[in-house]
Protein backbone atom coordinates (compact mmCIF):
# COMPACT_ATOMS: atom_id res chain seq x y z
CA UNK A 1 0.00 0.00 0.00
CA UNK A 2 0.96 3.40 -0.78
CA UNK A 3 2.50 5.39 1.83
CA UNK A 4 0.55 9.20 2.81
CA UNK A 5 3.28 11.07 1.14
CA UNK A 6 2.28 9.46 -2.65
CA UNK A 7 -0.87 9.27 -1.82
CA UNK A 8 -1.25 13.30 -1.45
CA UNK A 9 1.14 13.47 -4.69
CA UNK A 10 -1.24 10.82 -6.60
CA UNK A 11 -3.84 13.52 -5.19
CA UNK A 12 -3.10 15.92 -8.43
CA UNK A 13 -2.93 13.62 -11.06
CA UNK A 14 -5.70 11.80 -10.40
CA UNK A 15 -7.53 15.18 -10.98
CA UNK A 16 -5.05 16.10 -14.08
CA UNK A 17 -3.30 12.55 -15.05
CA UNK A 18 -3.78 8.95 -15.39
CA UNK A 19 -2.45 6.46 -13.19
CA UNK A 20 -1.72 2.69 -14.61
CA UNK A 21 -0.38 -0.13 -11.93
CA UNK A 22 1.87 -2.35 -12.96
CA UNK A 23 3.06 -5.35 -11.19
CA UNK A 24 6.27 -3.79 -9.78
CA UNK A 25 5.59 0.06 -10.03
CA UNK A 26 2.85 2.60 -11.13
CA UNK A 27 3.16 4.66 -14.10
CA UNK A 28 2.21 8.03 -13.73
CA UNK A 29 1.60 10.53 -16.48
CA UNK A 30 0.41 13.60 -16.93
CA UNK A 31 -0.48 13.99 -21.03
CA UNK A 32 -1.16 18.07 -21.14
CA UNK A 33 2.44 18.98 -19.34
CA UNK A 34 5.22 16.29 -20.86
CA UNK A 35 7.73 18.85 -19.56
CA UNK A 36 6.58 17.72 -15.84
CA UNK A 37 9.17 15.76 -14.10
CA UNK A 38 7.49 14.48 -11.68
CA UNK A 39 3.97 14.57 -13.38
CA UNK A 40 5.59 12.21 -15.89
CA UNK A 41 7.24 8.86 -13.98
CA UNK A 42 7.71 5.85 -12.97
CA UNK A 43 6.79 5.32 -8.99
CA UNK A 44 8.28 2.03 -7.95
CA UNK A 45 7.39 -0.43 -5.59
CA UNK A 46 10.70 -1.66 -4.38
CA UNK A 47 13.91 0.43 -3.96
CA UNK A 48 15.90 1.39 -6.53
CA UNK A 49 19.47 0.57 -7.47
CA UNK A 50 22.65 0.45 -9.56
CA UNK A 51 21.80 -3.02 -11.02
CA UNK A 52 18.38 -1.95 -11.92
CA UNK A 53 19.50 0.98 -14.18
CA UNK A 54 19.27 -0.36 -17.83
CA UNK A 55 15.88 -2.46 -16.90
CA UNK A 56 14.33 0.64 -15.47
CA UNK A 57 15.41 2.89 -18.19
CA UNK A 58 14.01 0.43 -20.59
CA UNK A 59 10.37 0.13 -18.84
CA UNK A 60 10.41 4.04 -18.60
CA UNK A 61 10.72 4.49 -22.27
CA UNK A 62 7.75 1.79 -22.78
CA UNK A 63 5.81 3.22 -20.57
CA UNK A 64 6.52 6.56 -20.84
CA UNK A 65 9.13 7.93 -22.85
CA UNK A 66 7.68 7.51 -25.95
CA UNK A 67 4.59 9.79 -25.75
CA UNK A 68 5.47 13.28 -27.41
CA UNK A 69 7.65 15.89 -25.86
CA UNK A 70 8.80 13.60 -22.95
CA UNK A 71 12.26 14.21 -22.58
CA UNK A 72 13.26 12.92 -18.86
CA UNK A 73 13.46 10.18 -16.83
CA UNK A 74 12.26 9.66 -13.41
CA UNK A 75 12.09 7.05 -10.77
CA UNK A 76 10.57 7.35 -7.73
CA UNK A 77 10.28 5.24 -4.25
CA UNK A 78 10.02 5.03 -0.94
CA UNK A 79 13.00 3.76 0.72
CA UNK A 80 13.67 0.88 3.09
CA UNK A 81 14.16 2.16 6.85
CA UNK A 82 16.86 4.84 7.72
CA UNK A 83 19.25 3.41 4.62
CA UNK A 84 19.44 5.46 1.35
CA UNK A 85 20.43 2.60 -1.84
CA UNK A 86 23.59 2.56 -3.33
CA UNK A 87 22.12 4.47 -6.97
CA UNK A 88 26.06 6.28 -7.17
CA UNK A 89 25.88 4.80 -10.90
CA UNK A 90 22.58 7.15 -11.53
CA UNK A 91 24.03 9.99 -10.53
CA UNK A 92 27.58 9.29 -12.57
CA UNK A 93 24.98 9.59 -15.83
CA UNK A 94 24.05 12.96 -14.56
CA UNK A 95 20.36 11.63 -12.29
CA UNK A 96 19.79 14.11 -9.75
CA UNK A 97 18.98 12.07 -6.74
CA UNK A 98 17.13 13.68 -3.76
CA UNK A 99 15.00 12.49 -0.90
CA UNK A 100 12.01 14.42 1.16
CA UNK A 101 10.88 14.11 4.30
CA UNK A 102 7.09 13.78 4.57
CA UNK A 103 6.05 15.42 7.70
CA UNK A 104 1.84 14.64 9.48
CA UNK A 105 0.32 16.12 11.48
CA UNK A 106 -3.65 15.76 13.67
CA UNK A 107 -5.26 18.62 14.97
CA UNK A 108 -3.98 18.05 18.19
CA UNK A 109 -0.44 18.65 17.41
CA UNK A 110 -0.09 21.71 16.05
CA UNK A 111 1.44 24.13 18.03
CA UNK A 112 1.51 28.05 17.62
CA UNK A 113 4.31 29.73 16.25
CA UNK A 114 7.14 31.26 18.76
CA UNK A 115 7.51 34.16 16.41
CA UNK A 116 4.51 35.22 14.58
CA UNK A 117 4.24 37.80 12.20
CA UNK A 118 1.26 39.97 13.02
CA UNK A 119 1.64 42.75 9.56
CA UNK A 120 0.46 39.74 7.37
CA UNK A 121 -2.58 39.51 6.12
CA UNK A 122 -3.81 35.86 4.93
CA UNK A 123 -6.28 35.38 2.82
CA UNK A 124 -6.91 33.33 -0.34
CA UNK A 125 -6.41 34.52 -3.91
CA UNK A 126 -8.80 36.51 -5.21
CA UNK A 127 -8.02 38.09 -8.60
CA UNK A 128 -6.11 37.85 -11.47
CA UNK A 129 -3.28 39.96 -10.05
CA UNK A 130 -3.12 37.57 -6.99
CA UNK A 131 -2.57 35.20 -9.49
CA UNK A 132 0.29 37.12 -11.59
CA UNK A 133 2.04 37.99 -8.20
CA UNK A 134 1.90 33.88 -7.72
CA UNK A 135 3.72 33.31 -10.95
CA UNK A 136 6.06 36.08 -10.32
CA UNK A 137 7.10 34.56 -7.19
CA UNK A 138 7.33 31.24 -8.08
CA UNK A 139 9.34 31.88 -11.13
CA UNK A 140 11.58 34.12 -9.02
CA UNK A 141 12.30 31.82 -6.09
CA UNK A 142 12.75 28.42 -8.60
CA UNK A 143 15.71 26.78 -8.33
CA UNK A 144 19.11 28.52 -10.25
CA UNK A 145 19.36 25.32 -13.10
CA UNK A 146 15.80 25.41 -14.30
CA UNK A 147 16.13 28.15 -16.87
CA UNK A 148 13.62 30.34 -17.09
CA UNK A 149 11.50 30.24 -20.25
CA UNK A 150 11.44 26.59 -20.33
CA UNK A 151 10.42 26.91 -16.51
CA UNK A 152 7.76 29.30 -17.25
CA UNK A 153 6.43 26.97 -19.61
CA UNK A 154 5.99 24.74 -17.68
CA UNK A 155 4.66 26.73 -14.63
CA UNK A 156 1.88 27.97 -16.45
CA UNK A 157 0.34 24.54 -17.02
CA UNK A 158 0.91 23.60 -13.07
CA UNK A 159 -0.68 26.70 -12.05
CA UNK A 160 -3.81 26.06 -14.26
CA UNK A 161 -3.94 22.35 -12.96
CA UNK A 162 -4.78 24.20 -9.54
CA UNK A 163 -6.99 26.51 -10.45
CA UNK A 164 -8.89 23.52 -12.40
CA UNK A 165 -9.14 22.22 -8.87
CA UNK A 166 -10.04 25.53 -6.72
CA UNK A 167 -12.56 25.89 -9.00
CA UNK A 168 -13.85 22.07 -8.14
CA UNK A 169 -13.91 23.04 -4.59
CA UNK A 170 -10.89 20.90 -4.30
CA UNK A 171 -8.64 23.17 -2.16
CA UNK A 172 -7.50 26.93 -1.94
CA UNK A 173 -4.07 28.87 -2.44
CA UNK A 174 -3.27 31.57 0.31
CA UNK A 175 -1.12 34.23 0.13
CA UNK A 176 0.39 36.21 3.29
CA UNK A 177 -0.12 40.04 2.26
CA UNK A 178 1.79 42.95 3.49
CA UNK A 179 -0.20 45.68 1.90
CA UNK A 180 -1.09 44.58 -1.42
CA UNK A 181 2.34 42.57 -1.96
CA UNK A 182 2.38 38.57 -1.91
CA UNK A 183 5.12 38.22 0.57
CA UNK A 184 4.68 33.99 1.14
CA UNK A 185 2.14 31.85 -0.59
CA UNK A 186 0.80 27.70 -0.04
CA UNK A 187 -2.01 25.82 -1.73
CA UNK A 188 -3.92 23.59 0.23
CA UNK A 189 -5.60 20.56 -1.44
CA UNK A 190 -8.15 17.68 -0.16
CA UNK A 191 -8.82 13.93 -0.67
CA UNK A 192 -10.26 11.44 1.81
CA UNK A 193 -9.52 12.63 5.19
CA UNK A 194 -6.23 14.39 4.64
CA UNK A 195 -4.93 17.58 3.28
CA UNK A 196 -1.68 17.91 1.33
CA UNK A 197 0.34 21.59 1.04
CA UNK A 198 1.83 22.77 -2.39
CA UNK A 199 4.45 25.63 -2.81
CA UNK A 200 4.86 26.65 0.62
CA UNK A 201 7.13 29.99 -0.40
CA UNK A 202 7.85 32.85 1.41
CA UNK A 203 10.14 35.77 -0.82
CA UNK A 204 14.10 36.20 0.31
CA UNK A 205 13.66 39.54 1.24
CA UNK A 206 11.01 38.51 3.68
CA UNK A 207 12.65 35.56 5.56
CA UNK A 208 13.57 35.51 9.07
CA UNK A 209 10.46 37.43 10.03
CA UNK A 210 8.23 34.60 11.23
CA UNK A 211 5.84 34.81 8.05
CA UNK A 212 6.17 31.04 7.08
CA UNK A 213 5.11 29.93 10.04
CA UNK A 214 2.52 32.22 10.76
CA UNK A 215 0.92 31.50 7.44
CA UNK A 216 1.26 27.39 8.06
CA UNK A 217 -0.35 27.65 11.28
CA UNK A 218 -3.54 29.97 10.12
CA UNK A 219 -3.73 27.66 7.46
CA UNK A 220 -4.00 24.58 9.48
CA UNK A 221 -6.34 25.53 11.41
CA UNK A 222 -8.46 26.10 8.42
CA UNK A 223 -7.52 23.23 6.93
CA UNK A 224 -8.46 20.50 9.71
CA UNK A 225 -11.56 21.90 9.17
CA UNK A 226 -11.83 19.20 6.22
CA UNK A 227 -9.02 16.72 6.99
CA UNK A 228 -7.90 14.83 10.00
CA UNK A 229 -4.15 14.98 8.62
CA UNK A 230 -1.94 17.28 7.21
CA UNK A 231 0.68 16.57 4.92
CA UNK A 232 4.24 18.85 4.13
CA UNK A 233 6.58 17.35 2.14
CA UNK A 234 10.20 18.86 2.66
CA UNK A 235 13.42 17.98 0.64
CA UNK A 236 15.61 16.67 4.21
CA UNK A 237 18.34 18.73 3.25
CA UNK A 238 16.50 22.08 3.13
CA UNK A 239 15.60 24.11 6.55
CA UNK A 240 11.93 23.98 6.03
CA UNK A 241 11.88 20.80 7.83
CA UNK A 242 12.93 22.46 10.93
CA UNK A 243 10.33 24.65 10.19
CA UNK A 244 6.94 22.85 9.87
CA UNK A 245 8.83 20.23 13.18
CA UNK A 246 8.78 23.57 15.42
CA UNK A 247 4.92 23.87 14.43
CA UNK A 248 3.91 20.01 15.49
CA UNK A 249 4.58 18.14 12.09
CA UNK A 250 6.62 15.00 12.57
CA UNK A 251 8.46 12.94 9.92
CA UNK A 252 6.54 9.79 8.84
CA UNK A 253 7.91 8.66 5.73
CA UNK A 254 10.76 9.63 3.24
CA UNK A 255 10.61 9.49 -0.18
CA UNK A 256 13.17 9.31 -2.56
CA UNK A 257 13.59 10.17 -6.56
CA UNK A 258 16.48 10.07 -9.42
CA UNK A 259 15.82 12.60 -12.27
CA UNK A 260 17.20 13.06 -15.81
CA UNK A 261 16.99 15.54 -18.02
CA UNK A 262 18.78 17.21 -20.99
CA UNK A 263 20.55 20.39 -19.01
CA UNK A 264 19.95 22.81 -21.89
CA UNK A 265 16.08 22.97 -20.58
CA UNK A 266 15.05 22.13 -17.28
CA UNK A 267 11.60 21.99 -15.38
CA UNK A 268 10.57 20.90 -11.83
Amino acid sequence: MLGIGYRSEMLFTKQNGVINEKPDYYVVRTPSNPDYYFGNYLLLKTPLSNGKKTQMERRFHEEIGSFPGIKHKTFCWTPHGDESEDVSGFVDAGYEYMECAVLTAGQKDIMSPAKRNGHIRIRGLEDENDWAQLTDCMLAERKEHYPLDSYSTFLTKRLNAYRKMIKEKTGIWYGAFLGDELAGTLGLFFDANFGCFQEVITKKRYRNQGICKTLVHSVCNKGFQRAEILVLIADENYHAAAIYESLGFKPTERMASLCWWPKESSNA
